[in-house]
């Protein structure tokens, strides 16, 4: 097997005019300046139509951000009447970004068509403080009976609690190979005080992440739906005694490009994922995000994401030569077939590669499998746990298992160019 290491990225520009929202990242402001750097981005982009989706924490105090962004970004760049223009909206424990929510919102917003269309898409993670002195301990929030975790489910996934919620978000944190949750729990990385800021600005950030390869990932499986304009904004609202405040993290800005291999182009311009990078302080009494990263850089699409886990594998002890003989066999003669025509069912015959492939190498064949574009995206962070060694061979096998019971996302051609795939990659 052959393969390339993830591509390095390097400073440039976004590519929509934001000017606007990259003066806030970092800075504590009041909530409705990110929205209005959001609507004047939109408007300099003169996209005709725009679709909006929010995603927040089920948190009753994150009413005011949700309102906010209603009040200023839908009503001044939505159409259709007044009175029922609302974005799509996820609210769920966590702030967490479902898949599919996305191109859904794309899809509603598009009865006219995809030209000159724009997706904004914001993520609001929260946090409350309390103060002791002059110094601010984040993780809890004077409510109006009682002291209480803000946010309750980053406080779960900080104290290790096991949930639902908490594993989806667990799995999340540790994608990439980078065990950040442990990172955030060691206070000589992150001191306490921090922690549950720092983890709502983490969230937040991977959240985005999620929506942009979801935005990706349809515009490549589905070119003609795609928008030409992606803006994923990625935000911190700060639940606070009076008005609650916001501090912008970042943004995805993504645009058309046939010369990608999704046809969409995206960067990231904000703080980085690692919470080693992220430093935390206070200016007259408000917090300041920095880090030493560049600011903008080029941003993974989905393709270039599918490769991390086969990336992580490759790095392992070579698999056996009679392993690769027996597989490469195997493909040829369905590649045959289906060349010849004596076995037209292309998810058929990637069945039965499959099903050779999980015998001999449950864990190489996942990330095969994911980079040939087989595996549906949103099981990425799963794959990465399994191919950066966080999995034992029972759950590779188990999860092995699962995805490969069924190919009914695939059209006969996705099969068949997924087939053609694991050929080039297994040579």
């Amino acid at each position: 097997m052959a393969s390339s290491p993830p591509e390095t990225t390097h400073p440039f520009a976004p590519l929509l005019p934001t000017n606007e929202l990259e003066r806030l990242i970092g800075r504590e402001q009041r909530l409705g300046a990110v929205s209005h750097a959001i609507v004047a981005a939109a408007r300099t982009s003169k996209s005709k139509r725009v679709a909006t989706l929010h995603i927040t924490c089920s948190d009753e105090r994150e009413k005011e951000s949700a309102d906010e962004f209603v009040n200023t970004v839908v009503r001044e760049l939505s159409g259709g009447p007044y009175s029922r223009r609302a974005p799509m909206r996820t609210a769920n424990l966590g702030a967490r970004y479902e898949w599919g929510s996305a191109p859904l919102a794309a899809n509603h917003f598009a009865a006219e068509g995809t030209e000159d269309s724009l997706v904004v898409i914001k993520v609001s993670s929260h946090v409350g403080y309390i103060e002791h002195g002059d110094k601010r301990e984040y993780g809890l929030l004077d409510r109006e009976l009682a002291t209480t975790f803000s946010c309750g489910a980053i406080c779960c996934l900080l104290d290790g609690a096991s949930k639902p919620f908490t594993k989806e978000m667990d799995l999340l944190f540790g994608s990439e190979g980078l065990d950040r949750l442990g990172l955030l729990c060691d206070p000589t990385v992150v001191p306490p005080f921090d922690r549950a800021a720092i983890a709502a600005v983490i969230n937040s950030r991977m959240q985005a992440r999620k929506a942009m390869l979801d935005v990706g990932e349809h515009s490549w499986r589905n070119p003609g739906q795609s928008p030409e304009s992606i803006l994923v904004v990625s935000t911190l609202t700060i639940n606070r005694p009076g008005v609650d405040h916001e501090c912008l993290i970042g943004f995805y800005s993504g645009v058309l490009d046939s010369a990608e291999p999704s046809g969409i182009r995206f960067s990231w311009t904000g703080l980085p994922d690692d919470p080693r990078l992220i430093k935390v302080s206070h200016e007259a009494g408000a917090l300041y995000l920095t880090s030493g990263e560049p600011t903008t850089r080029s941003a993974r699409g989905p393709r270039e994401h599918r490769r991390l886990p086969l990336h992580s594998v490759l790095h392992e002890p070579p698999t056996p030569d009679e392993v690769h003989s027996a597989v490469d066999v195997a493909i040829e003669e369905i590649q045959s077939n289906l060349e010849q025509r004596k076995h037209p069912a292309a998810k058929l015959a990637l069945a039965g590669v499959v099903a050779l492939i999980g015998e001999f190498m449950p864990i190489a064949g996942l990330a095969l499998l994911f980079s040939s574009g087989a595996v549906e995206l949103h099981h990425a962070w799963r794959v990465h746990r399994v191919a950066s060694g966080q999995a034992t061979e029972t759950e590779a096998r188990a999860l092995f298992e699962e995805i490969s019971d069924n190919f009914d996302h695939l059209s006969e051609n996705d099969a068949k160019l997924a087939i053609d795939r694991l050929a080039i990659e297994l040579r």
